[in-house]
């Protein structure tokens, strides 16, 4: 464990200094190296899904801001990856601000702490998407 742990330190403070994120402190790198990896297709596009789908997915008719979250373009314009805090995604599922927090209470949906708490680590791990298993299934 403390060989891996002094690996993670050392990759991270390597990234840290040429720039590629941002400093974070080391105990959130000690939590990053703890925490178990969050997929994209398993555990976060679920929960976008259940609450976000209905007003930023595939259906023109109902989209609201012209923004989807069911495609992996939004990952350009709302993730920082690797900075929860200062993605946009994150702001607008955390924030206080009741016109600015998502999904709307008018919406009658919102997110669990244990969701919420995915998309942080999720972003936090580097916000990868990996591959679409259903993709992968339907081109079997």
């Amino acid at each position: 464990m403390r060989m891996t742990l002094l690996r993670v330190l050392t990759v991270s403070a390597a990234a840290v200094v040429t720039g590629l994120v941002p400093d974070r402190g080391p105990e959130v790198l000690r939590a990053q190296a703890q925490a178990p990896r969050v997929e994209f297709h398993r555990d976060v596009r679920p929960v976008l899904a259940d609450a976000c789908f209905a007003c930023h997915g595939a259906a023109e008719a109902t989209r609201q801001a012209e923004l989807r979250l069911d495609t992996a373009d939004f990952v350009e314009t709302l993730v920082r990856p690797g900075d929860a805090e200062g993605s946009p995604l994150f702001q607008r599922l955390t924030t206080e601000e009741p016109i600015g927090r998502m999904p709307p209470a008018s919406s009658g949906r919102s997110l669990s702490a244990e969701e919420i708490r995915l998309v942080r680590t999720w972003i936090d791990q580097g916000a990868h998407l990996g591959a679409d298993p259903a993709a992968a299934g339907a081109a079997a």
